[in-house]
């Protein structure tokens, strides 16, 4: 949440969305991405992307390849720059122009074994062969996209409604109703996140004359940093103060026994009063004493963070983003020194006090049936206790909450029963399958083969599984190209 994104002026990244009348989030068409390209003068640069799951083949056996189709100045809009071979050229975007690849770092080093001469390699994705031209550097991920593989540009991955035909560019240019691009863009210098939303949505008003599927449609604009930690922003910051009210009983405890040890030593401190240490003196004793422990503390925790960080990263769910960044270093470290002064003062500071608040005279009378607390001191320890309590409560009131809440959600009936429901991913794409009534054909062929199958009852197949979609829309028209809703 608080380390800056790992790309040159992360600041002036931003990432958009269209909202639409009955869609509060969704993706542009190609129409808009090249509307906005052309006419916005809010960006330095502005990249269009979306996610496509690939089939390779050609290296043992068939595997389904989590995938980014991105436009060729993706990268540059980033400001990253691959660890082996090159970006994508600006022509590599034109239709007819060869189809290549930039490989994530973890793909290079499991698939390719780090080969340096990986930019001389060709994979086949979806039948179709692709050329390496670059490796992407180690701690490269974009948003939370941390599955994906491989970076591919835009060429003969358009949808089916655009032809490969000569006027390809026109028709994609005009099509306003087929939703599948995620935008970023770099500001320029000096423009700000409102004045390229108000840039963009005069865009959108003079698009609504000419295409009237645009009518009602805007953008809405954020800091890319949104798109990575907005998501998961208001957890971790739930979870930062429950573990901010566990260090606060773990030190209330602590200071309880600071108090009660400091009590017994009434005599001890009575005597150092009465040969001639002062009051400052005995107090900076005891605090030196109490840092001391707080450090001590703090260096154990240190310790076991430099075992547990890794195991902690390694077992995070995928939807945490930026995790793998997380790691013990300089600023752990001061963070854990400061909190190891701050609480050694703060919790040692009470009974160093009340160490020091009774007379030597009242001290040494007592001497003989042992040193006991005076008011003043049963009232701190009494407030500590309180404050235990207090803090103990809250966090069980709010764990049983989320326990509560929970359980509701396992309760929540989604429509369907899933019990006994096993799922499976095709991909029908590539020159095999680019004859209309294809993958429509092979379905009729395989539905029966494994409904035959022992222990199967029924097969049926859809574009998307319940509860999950994708981020396609696909707008319809009539014949004379007119949108009817």
């Amino acid at each position: 949440l608080v380390r800056p994104l790992p790309y040159p002026d992360p600041e002036r990244l931003v990432w958009f969305w269209e909202v639409q009348p009955n869609l509060p989030r969704a993706p542009f068409s190609a129409g808009d991405f090249l509307d906005f390209q052309a006419q916005s003068q809010s960006f330095e640069q502005l990249a269009a992307m979306h996610r496509v799951n690939f089939t390779m083949t050609g290296r043992g056996a068939a595997e389904r390849l989590p995938g980014m189709v991105v436009t060729p100045n993706f990268f540059t809009t980033l400001g990253v720059q691959p660890t082996v071979g090159r970006a994508f050229l600006p022509n590599e975007g034109a239709f007819g122009a060869e189809r290549v690849a930039l490989l994530a770092y973890g793909f290079w080093q499991s698939r390719f074994g780090g080969a340096g001469d990986v930019t001389h390699q060709s994979i086949v994705l979806d039948g179709r062969p692709v050329s390496i031209v670059g490796v992407l550097p180690a701690n490269f991920q974009y948003a939370n996209q941390r599955d994906v593989q491989i970076w591919v540009n835009p060429v003969n991955t358009v949808p089916e409604v655009f032809s490969a035909s000569a006027d390809w560019e026109r028709k994609l240019s005009t099509n306003h109703e087929t939703h599948y691009l995620n935008l970023i863009a770099r500001l320029k210098p000096g423009f700000t996140v409102q004045q390229a939303e108000a840039d963009v949505n005069g865009i959108f008003a003079a698009l609504h004359q000419k295409y009237p599927a645009t009518t009602g449609h805007s953008a809405s604009i954020a800091p890319l940093r949104e798109l990575s930690t907005g998501p998961v922003r208001q957890t971790l910051l739930i979870l930062l103060a429950v573990v901010g009210l566990v260090l606060l009983i773990a030190c209330a405890n602590i200071a309880n026994l600071l108090l009660a040890r400091a009590v017994g030593r009434m005599r001890e401190i009575a005597i150092r009063s009465a040969l001639g240490a002062g009051q400052l003196r005995i107090v900076r004793q005891l605090l030196t004493e109490s840092l001391l422990l707080a450090l001590c503390g703090g260096a154990l925790g240190l310790a076991l963070a430099w075992l547990l960080v890794q195991l902690l990263v390694a077992a995070s769910p995928q939807e945490l983003p930026r995790v793998q960044e997380v790691s013990v270093d300089l600023p752990v470290l001061a963070f854990t020194f400061g909190v190891s002064v701050l609480t050694g003062l703060l919790f040692g500071m009470g009974p160093a006090l009340a160490a020091t608040g009774l007379t030597v005279g009242a001290v040494l009378k007592e001497g003989g049936r042992g040193a006991t607390s005076g008011r003043g001191q049963n009232r701190l320890r009494n407030l500590l206790v309180i404050g235990e309590v207090a803090l103990s409560l809250v966090l069980l009131v709010g764990a049983g909450l989320l326990v509560r809440s929970f359980a509701r959600m396992l309760e929540v009936k989604p429509g369907f029963n899933g019990d006994g429901v096993v799922t499976m991913w095709m991909n029908f794409t590539g020159e095999r399958y680019a004859e209309q009534g294809k993958s429509t054909q092979l379905l009729d062929q395989l539905s029966p083969r494994v409904a035959a199958l022992p222990g199967v009852e029924g097969v049926a197949a859809s574009n998307d599984l319940p509860l999950e979609g994708d981020d396609t829309t696909t707008g319809v028209s009539t014949a004379d190209g007119h949108a009817p809703f």
